[in-house]
């Protein structure tokens, strides 16, 4: 019986639900999509290392994104700026690129897709040293669609 329940929800479910499901933010604003993951639910604490369940979300991202054709794509990662600049920054270079990696190998356009790292700048609440609960440690996803 369960079992049957899990595929009848997994068919009626689309890829946003999923998402959300997971923890991830789906924001669509007109031609842009913007893609907003908590660090702390894809990446080891304070490490550019992926969980082991990180791979089936950004499968689940790269699905959702693949639905979109002709669009750019940025990968950015974000941190606090408690920290060194500098560490700060090549934390959330390593994420970004990694994130960017994982997106690529899951089918996601690479000639439309580049990464950046921005460290502990453009804060959304003011700095926490707690890594799971700090929204200022995250991956946002930006597809904005490419005209012509």
């Amino acid at each position: 019986m369960g079992g049957s329940y899990g595929a009848y929800i997994d068919s009626t479910t689309t890829l946003q639900d999923k998402l959300i499901n997971r923890g991830v933010n789906v924001i669509v604003l007109g031609d842009q999509v913007l893609i907003v993951i908590p660090s702390s639910k894809l990446f080891q604490a304070m490490t550019g290392e992926l969980k082991p369940q990180a791979y089936s979300t950004l499968n689940l991202v790269a699905q959702y994104m693949n639905g979109f054709t002709k669009s750019s794509v940025k990968v950015a990662a974000y941190t606090n700026d408690t920290g060194s600049k500098r560490v700060d920054l090549a934390l959330s270079e390593e994420q970004a690129q990694r994130v960017a990696k994982t997106l690529m190998s899951n089918g996601v356009d690479t000639r439309i897709l580049y990464s950046v790292g921005y460290g502990g700048t453009h804060l959304v609440e003011r700095n926490s040293l707690d890594w799971d609960d700090s929204d200022n440690y995250r991956i946002e996803i930006t597809m904005e669609k490419l005209y012509g």
